[in-house]
């Protein structure tokens, strides 16, 4: 399936007559390459036999032994290797050809497309929900008219005007989306666009546009000649020989690590050398430990990204000249706490190795045991002081978006992880990821932070059917017309507040992935056409204008932050993958269930006056027991802080109820694992309860199918009785039968009837139509006493009219039953 065509084609271009063999067929055909192919002498000489016969007279290879540490130019870390593929880039799109740039995730690919765009360039990042037709046009409404039309998509937009689109991750679109939509434009110049009409580039058009019929010259429109398309991918089997025909292929070659040294001292210039030369030795190792004996899941969870590196070096330098790499950042950089205790190992013997054997009080969020290090937070007027840094805190412009967590409690472990994201905030990371279990206070945490740096919040809680369009504008139908608000984060990114999104793990992988582009790539494409600008991409466009920005662009304020907060993937949680997708474009913080001393000071602050104060240390003792069963496999749920307050709340409020009643209240999910229950019960027991296996089963043993438990007493207490009949109550015997209609007086001023066997609409009586009534009254009045007109269930169902009594009430009693 060769394509020797479009070999010769990319060779009649200058900017292939200085190319190796290998490097030549690399960027023609890299699925070629990449298969097939070997390195060696012997190759080489048969590429260049081969490249001959086609009519091509190769390059000589270029190859150097001396190490190029490579420098910043513009804010870019660029050695000899990485200066090399720029020019070969920027080579192919003076010459007209379209360009792939591959990598690895988070090796560089949008810093180094940053390096080379200007004013003309946009980005257009790409998730798995496009189609071939949202590539090219979206679906509009006219403001004025409200008639529905098309409006031009970036790529769209930059071949009728000039200038180059970058599409991030084409490695996401489904199979043939790529290839439908942009394959001849990329190949022939010509496209066809959804709305009817086709870009056509000058060199296609055979034809006078005289001679065109006039509707038919209103739909064929130029193709501008500077247009050039740029795509970021990463390398995978979504690259078919069809797809690679329509690029030049370049490849983001991997740093080495001396040039990862270089880099991190030069992209943080406050970290010390000790620090760089300490994480690059961890790299090395990270690299050594993909070997075979792991699976391609465990390799992927230990491969560190340069944009982890970096973030790694950010963190570690806003410790202090001195500070290193501490088993702590490292684990939380790798969120390795939710990884197999085989892999938390390996990394530490990566810091073991680097720095020295640490103990296992200094592993952070990925060991059992957390550090007892105090911290303190202390709030001096318009300074916030955490440890010995202190930071500005904000001005808020609406105070009433601070939030103010009342019931927050400064317990050790929560002042820990307050200042790890303060740290975060001090170190200049405007993204932050708080993953977690469910209930460990991810959002006390994020608030308690909030209210310090008296930060404005803009909050959204994502859920299964959350769309990339809802999450940056709300589509609002007034008045026949189709308008478009701003969604909270868009809100948030105009006034520079703190959007906090959470859930985020229960929506859409591809709806968390487009959270990159505007954290990472500073662009963000909205539902309505408009971008978000930040960052690099913003200073290029004002320098392009020299004028204000265009309608279409909202410039991302300065104070803009974005927390992400996220349960953990996979089971119990059936949570999506997060951290996996684009958690490296994140600064993660691990937040993970209290130590015992805090749980204990937590569980006595939430029960202030509970007589027994030796059960609330111990519930704390069995909720411990119980996540460590959870890490051991024993048990599936981990048993969080949030279930813990839950019981000693339970027994503040009703402090003569035993145990087991409080603890039935957080168990009744285990109501039907009668062995599950069991477990339980065996583990509060053996932490100084007493009757707690009793006591479960007491209450749920008639729900698993034991029939000699009924509930939490014993029954003998109840005592049924049937009351006699009586003028007052008792049974009634209406006195018309089931058989005829029941429809009573009509009350011609409307008033509403409690009671009573007379009038029709009234809320009882059994000789009336009760609620049935009410449409008719309310049709003339208003409505009725009870329950509107309409409401589902048995009323809706009684305020139906229905000629035949008896279907009437079978038909509400059926609805109770």
């Amino acid at each position: 399936s060769f394509s020797a065509s479009s070999l010769v084609s990319f060779c009649s271009a200058a900017s292939a007559r200085d190319l190796g063999a290998h490097e030549l067929l690399q960027r023609v055909y890299p699925p070629l390459f990449a298969a097939e192919l070997g390195v060696g002498p012997q190759c080489d000489s048969a590429l260049k036999t081969s490249l001959l016969k086609l009519g091509i007279k190769p390059g000589p290879e270029e190859c150097s032994d001396d190490a190029v540490c490579g420098s910043i130019v513009d804010g870019h870390f660029r050695t000899s290797s990485i200066a090399a593929v720029m020019s070969g880039i920027s080579a192919d799109l003076a010459s007209g050809r379209n360009v792939l740039l591959l990598g690895s995730r988070g090796s560089g690919k949008s810093a180094l497309v940053r390096a080379l765009q200007d004013g003309s360039w946009r980005t257009f990042a790409l998730h798995r929900d496009l189609s071939a037709r949202d590539l090219l046009q979206r679906r509009v409404t006219h403001p004025t008219s409200g008639a529905s039309g098309w409006a031009d998509q970036p790529c769209v937009s930059a071949a009728r005007e000039g200038g180059t689109v970058v599409l991030d991750g084409v490695h996401r679109l489904p199979a043939g989306v790529l290839v439908a939509s942009l394959g001849r434009l990329c190949s022939e110049r010509e496209l066809d666009l959804p709305d009817g009409g086709r870009l056509v580039a000058a060199t296609r058009r055979s034809w006078p546009e005289a001679a065109m019929a006039p509707a038919e010259a209103t739909r064929v429109a130029p193709l501008a000649e500077s247009f050039r398309v740029v795509a970021l991918a990463e390398p995978g089997d979504w690259l078919t020989p069809e797809i690679a025909a329509l690029f030049s292929t370049h490849v983001l070659p991997e740093l080495t690590p001396l040039e990862l040294r270089h880099a991190l001292s030069a992209l943080v210039p406050s970290a010390s050398e000790d620090t760089c030369i300490q994480i690059s030795e961890i790299a090395a190792l990270a690299l050594t430990s993909q070997t075979s004996v792991l699976q391609a899941g465990e390799k992927a969870a230990l491969r560190l990204s340069v944009r982890v590196l970096q973030r790694l070096t950010r963190r570690a330098a806003a410790g202090g000249a001195d500070a290193k790499v501490t088993p702590a950042l490292l684990h939380d950089a790798m969120m390795s706490h939710f990884l197999p205790s085989k892999l938390q190992d390996i990394i530490d013997s990566w810091v073991r190795i680097s720095r020295g054997k640490p103990s296992k009080q200094q592993r952070g969020a990925g060991s059992k045991a957390r550090p007892e290090a105090a911290v303190q937070i202390i709030e001096e007027g318009e300074d916030l002081i955490v440890g010995d840094k202190s930071m500005q805190r904000r001005t808020p412009c609406r105070p009433e978006l601070v939030p103010c967590p009342r019931r927050f409690f400064d317990s050790p472990a929560a002042l820990r992880a307050v200042a790890t994201i303060l740290q975060c905030e001090q170190a200049g990371e405007r993204a932050v990821l708080l993953l977690g279990n469910q209930g460990v206070g991810k959002n006390m945490a994020a608030d308690r932070v909030l209210q310090l740096l008296r930060a404005e919040r803009e909050y959204v809680q994502l859920h299964r059917d959350t769309t990339v369009s809802s999450l940056t504008v709300m589509p609002v139908l007034e008045n026949g017309f189709l308008r478009f608000e701003d969604a909270p984060l868009v809100r948030a990114a105009k006034h520079g507040r703190v959007c906090v999104l959470d859930e985020a793990d229960k929506a859409s992988t591809e709806v968390a992935v487009i959270l990159k582009s505007l954290v990472e790539d500073g662009e963000l494409l909205l539902g309505d056409g408009r971008r978000l600008l930040s960052g690099s991409a913003l200073r290029s466009l004002r320098a392009a204008v020299c004028e204000d920005l265009p309608d279409d662009v909202i410039p991302v304020h300065d104070d803009f932050r974005l927390w992400v907060l996220a349960n953990r993937p996979g089971f119990p949680f059936h949570g999506n993958a997060f951290f996996r997708e684009c958690g490296d474009a994140f600064a993660a913080v691990a937040i993970d269930n209290p130590d015992l001393s805090s749980e204990t000071a937590l569980l006595l602050h939430c029960a202030p006056t509970y007589p027994k104060r030796e059960h609330l240390h111990n519930f704390a003792l069995a909720f411990a027991q119980l996540r460590r069963m959870a890490e051991d496999g024993v048990i599936a749920y981990p048993y969080s802080m949030r279930e813990a307050v839950a019981v000693a709340r339970h027994l503040e409020k009703f402090p003569d109820i035993s145990p087991a009643e409080a603890l039935a209240n957080v168990f009744a999910y285990e109501a039907f694992d009668a062995p599950l229950r069991r477990t339980l019960a065996e583990v509060f027991e053996a932490n100084g309860f007493r009757g707690i296996s009793e006591g479960l089963e007491s209450a749920f043993g008639a729900v698993s199918g034991i029939e000699e438990h009924r509930g939490m007493d014993t029954g003998g207490s109840i005592e049924i009785k049937y009351l006699p009949e009586v003028s007052d109550g008792g049974h009634s015997t209406p006195r018309t039968g089931l058989d005829g209609p029941k429809h009573g007086k009509v009350d011609p001023t409307g008033a509403p009837h409690v009671g009573g066997n007379t009038w029709a609409g009234g809320s009882g009586g059994s000789d009336t139509a009760g609620q049935r009534g009410v449409q008719a009254r309310g049709e003339r009045r208003g409505q009725g006493q009870g329950a509107s007109v309409g409401t589902p269930g048995v009323e809706g169902a009684a305020c139906r009219h229905r000629e035949d009594g008896r279907e009437d009430v079978e038909h509400v009693l059926w609805l109770v039953q």
